[in-house]
């Protein structure tokens, strides 16, 4: 492997990382952010958070996008660091690149982009819901046929009521965020009753 190779190697393992992060950020943002906030934004005519509210219809295809997307940039970058450590170190550069990728990915893979997507999250997700919209286009048929195995080995999940719960506590919220007095009152009422029902369900 010559000098130029090594360089142009090192410089796709950096832009893997950076793709990395993205899509670890885009989760940990899109998954906290605050659907009541986005939908009133959307209602608004905030076109990235009606891009938001898309992608929150299909959650389950918008994670398992991002998974795809953030392991296969892991396999190739680890894939590579040990390609290029081989060729410098030998066959200890197996042990040295696999270490070394481990704590890479941990810290500027994982922690940091999320710590930060956690803390701007709102924002963030406003940022990324047009790029993670486009990424989950392109690989809808990876994630489609994923999740038919996953469907196979476990079972479907039964999350539709959560969601619906979850949807409904949003647009309570929303209309609670007026300073009509009757409003919040009815808010209140409507937040028990759904408090109700998790009690009897339990």
């Amino acid at each position: 492997m010559t000098m130029l190779s090594l360089i142009i190697t090192a410089v796709i393992i950096i832009i893997l990382l950076v793709a990395s992060a993205f899509f670890s950020s885009s989760e940990t943002a899109l998954t906290a952010a605050s659907e009541a906030r986005m939908r009133a934004l959307a209602a608004k005519g905030n076109d990235r958070a009606s891009a938001f509210e898309r992608l929150s219809q299909h959650r389950d295809l918008l994670i398992s996008s991002l998974l795809i997307g953030n392991n296969l940039v892991n396999v190739l970058a680890t894939s590579l660091a040990t390609s290029v450590m081989i060729t410098l170190l030998g066959e200890s550069g197996v042990v040295i690149a696999t270490i070394l990728m481990t704590i890479i990915l941990v810290l500027f893979a994982e922690v940091i982009p999320k710590t930060f997507a956690i803390n701007h999250a709102d924002n963030f997700a406003l940022s990324v819901s047009r790029p993670v919209a486009v990424i989950v286009f392109l690989l809808k048929p990876f994630s489609i046929s994923l999740r038919w195995i996953v469907n196979v080995i476990i079972g479907k999940s039964n999350s539709n009521a959560v969601d619906r719960e979850e949807e409904l506590r949003g647009l309570i919220e929303i209309h609670a965020s007026g300073s009509d007095e009757d409003a919040r009152e009815q808010s209140a009422m409507l937040s028990s009753v759904l408090d109700l029902g998790e009690v009897m369900v339990d």
